[in-house]
C-alpha cells in the first residue's frame, strides 16, 4: 500500500505523479532496532513504481534517527509475537521504547542531532530495455550499495556511531505489488 499524508493513495493520484518520494521501511525498523545495529528493511514496491513511472531514485538516509527513542531489548517472546501479529493484522506496529531519562513510552525524545545524508541518485536509464523484474533487482542492488556507502560516509564525516553496523534486508510485499497493478 502506498500512502500520501497518511491516507491510501488512489490509483488516479499515483498515475499523475511525476515526482515521488518514499521512505522505505517503517514498522520493521521500529520494532527491530537496538544492539549496535541500524537495521533497514526494504521492499521492492518503491522500485517497481520507479520502473513503471520511469522515475529516478534518490537515496536519503536519516542518520541517528533511531537514537531519539530506544527500544527495550530482551522482550519476552510472547511480546515480540504480539508485535508481529498486530503488524500482520492491522498493518501498523507498536514498539516498547524509552525516551529521555529512560522513561518508558516517553513522548520526550533523547536529545539527538540528526544528520540527513543525500546520496547519489540512481538513474532509471541504467535499466532501460530490461524486463521489469530484472530491472528491479538491478536497482535494488544499486540502492543497497548507495545506502551502505552513504552510511559509511556519514559515520566518517560525523565521527558518530562508529561501533554501529548497518544491516539491510530485502522484503517482499504482495500489497505493494497489488497496488501497483492498479495504476499500470
Amino acid at each position: 500500500m502506498i500512502t500520501l499524508g497518511g491516507r491510501r493513495a488512489s490509483p488516479v493520484v499515483l498515475e499523475r505523479m511525476n515526482i515521488f518520494a518514499l521512505a522505505p521501511g517503517g514498522v520493521h525498523e521500529m520494532i527491530r532496532q537496538g544492539g549496535g545495529v541500524d537495521r533497514v528493511f526494504l521492499r521492492t514496491g518503491f522500485l517497481r513504481f520507479a520502473v513503471r513511472k520511469r522515475l529516478d531514485v534518490n537515496v536519503i538516509y536519516l542518520f541517528d534517527e533511531n537514537e531519539c527513542y530506544r527500544p527495550v531489548d530482551g522482550l519476552p517472546a510472547c511480546v515480540v509475537a504480539l508485535q508481529r501479529w498486530v503488524h500482520r493484522r492491522v498493518g501498523a506496529g507498536f514498539s516498547i521504547w524509552t525516551g529521555r531519562w529512560g522513561v518508558p513510552f516517553s513522548l520526550i525524545p533523547y536529545p539527538v542531532e540528526y544528520v540527513t545524508g543525500v546520496g547519489r541518485p540512481i538513474l532509471i536509464k541504467q535499466v532501460e530495455g530490461m524486463e521489469e523484474e530484472a530491472a528491479i533487482e538491478v536497482l535494488m542492488g544499486l540502492y543497497i550499495e548507495e545506502v551502505k556507502r552513504l552510511f559509511e560516509e556519514l559515520q566518517e564525516e560525523t565521527g558518530r556511531r562508529r561501533g554501529v553496523r548497518l544491516e539491510i534486508q530485502k522484503l517482499q510485499s504482495r500489497s505493494d505489488r497489488d497496488m501497483l497493478k492498479k495504476i499500470t
